[in-house]
């Protein structure tokens, strides 16, 4: 992977820093160029797929974190 695409997972932790990053993928992103995450809060768990689609995701979700209280870390696999 490209370091802007390891920096844009980074950055993208960071919005989620209240989250766990449970797996990430790395063959679907080495053949697909996809984004996919997989992040446990609370018992949820949130799919993320697609980078044209990640935006809008990502605010909901981040908007529903910010309900929350920090007690997740954040762990990413870069």
């Amino acid at each position: 992977m490209s370091n802007s695409f390891k920096l844009e997972h980074y950055l993208l932790g960071l919005w989620l820093h209240n989250a766990e990053i449970v797996n990430l993928k790395e063959a679907d992103l080495l053949r697909h160029k996809k984004l996919y995450l997989i992040i446990r809060c609370r018992r949820r768990i949130f799919k993320i797929k697609k980078r044209y689609d990640i935006r809008r995701r990502i605010f909901k979700i981040k908007h529903r974190f910010a309900r929350t209280e920090n007690s997740y870390r954040f762990m990413a696999k870069l």
